[in-house]
């Protein structure tokens, strides 16, 4: 066996180390991944999108406590509330304003027919006003106004009888706004009627 010259066996050695060396070096700068592609991307966002969804549905630690439960009151009529309108007014009539005051216990009393003879021939609101005011608050008005329509139906070529009736759609409207293009109206067509028969009627 034919035996090496020492300095080529070490010539050797270097070069399987060095070859050895490159080949390591090769391996750990080995380019990086390709990027994913836009199908990946799409997968990994809709697998966050529903991970989160499912936190959101979570239970919160801090679960806010169940509303208490609420106990049924039993609706009141009408007339229940008249009823206990009318025993506070009467019971407060002292403290509350004179308006408020005729407008008490006195109110589901009120004759209407009285308050119908004394505003004959004198139905102003603005000289009448109290008077209005109890029946209106007696919730009364429309049967005061329908004894004012009758007598003018019953009294045509009564110019006076006429006016009334509008003093006393006018006495409405002052109280019930809500009621102005119907009584407006009314109130206008009862003018035309007492002008109609006095011309010169103020």
């Amino acid at each position: 066996m034919t035996m090496m010259n020492p300095i080529a066996t070490i010539a050797v050695a270097i070069l399987g180390a060095a070859a050895a060396s490159f080949a390591v070096i090769e391996t750990r700068s080995a380019p990086p991944a390709p990027p994913p592609t836009d199908g990946a991307l799409k997968e990994a966002l809709a697998k966050l999108r529903a991970e989160v969804d499912e936190l959101r549905r979570a239970p919160s630690p801090q679960t806010a406590p169940a509303p208490a439960e609420r106990t049924a009151v039993p609706a009141l009529t009408d007339e229940q509330i008249a009823q206990a309108l009318e025993r506070y007014l009467t019971t407060h009539a002292d403290k509350l304003p004179i308006d408020a005051a005729l407008a008490g216990a006195a109110g589901t009393a009120t004759d209407v027919k009285g308050t119908f003879a004394s505003l004959l021939k004198g139905s102003r609101f603005f000289d009448h006003g109290d008077l209005y005011k109890k029946v209106f608050a007696a919730g009364k008005m429309d049967e005061l106004v329908g004894m004012f329509e009758q007598n003018a139906k019953d009294n045509p070529k009564d110019a006076q009888a006429q006016m009334d009736l509008a003093n006393a759609y006018i006495a409405w409207l002052q109280m019930d706004q809500s009621k102005g293009r119907d009584l407006g109206l009314k109130t206008d067509q009862q003018f035309d009627k007492v002008l109609a028969l006095d011309e010169n009627h103020w």
